[in-house]
């Protein structure tokens, strides 16, 4: 049963944004999601992961090859939070590495591109997720990565939606690092 939310979020997807799914291999996740970057170097991004290990890898491979990304998850006081959602909000930081846990209830404006490192365990977190991007008419972005294994379990997103994911192959483009795009913040905060 999809429910009021899933209903909404369904419509909105159907319309507002492009649902792109990425086979990788568990061992070549972190440079697919790279590639993914590369690909879409867009205003700001986040990235949804299942664990607060997982975004701090993510975010020490992303500072490692310069980009300007933070963290958030449950470890970080509200003060933290704060100060992470300012940034990211102003656009001072272009990738955001999340938890769904830390997640709940960020009302990001102009957010373009949404991508799932992790599988949600369920299809409303997904809806949650990619319902971050492509609101109030503005188009959006939500890329999923997955094992080639477990393309099954992309299923139930696509019948929540009513939308099937795109395939595109990630190609050759900048395999060596990132588009000096996501190294530069649009704006610096004060």
């Amino acid at each position: 049963k999809i429910g009021l939310l899933g209903s909404y979020a369904r419509n909105e997807a159907k319309n507002d944004i492009a649902q792109l799914a990425f086979e990788s291999d568990p061992k070549d996740r972190i440079q697919t999601l790279t590639r993914c970057l590369q690909q879409y170097p867009l205003d700001s991004t986040l990235v949804f992961v299942n664990m607060k290990s997982t975004a701090n890898e993510i975010c020490k491979h992303l500072q490692d090859l310069g980009a300007i990304v933070d963290t958030l998850h449950g470890d970080l006081d509200q003060r933290e939070r704060e100060k992470v959602m300012t940034t990211f909000a102003n656009k001072s930081t272009r990738i955001l590495v999340a938890t769904d846990i830390a997640a709940r209830g960020l009302d990001i404006e102009n957010l373009d591109l949404v991508i799932n490192y992790d599988l949600p365990h369920d299809s409303e977190t997904y809806l949650h997720r990619i319902g971050r991007t492509g609101r109030a008419g503005a188009k959006g972005v939500a890329l999923t990565i997955v094992n080639p294994r477990d393309t099954v379990e992309l299923v139930p997103f696509e019948e929540i939606t009513g939308e099937k994911f795109e395939r595109p192959t990630l190609g050759f483009k900048n395999q060596y690092g990132l588009v000096p795009e996501l190294k530069i913040p649009l704006m610096n905060t004060l």
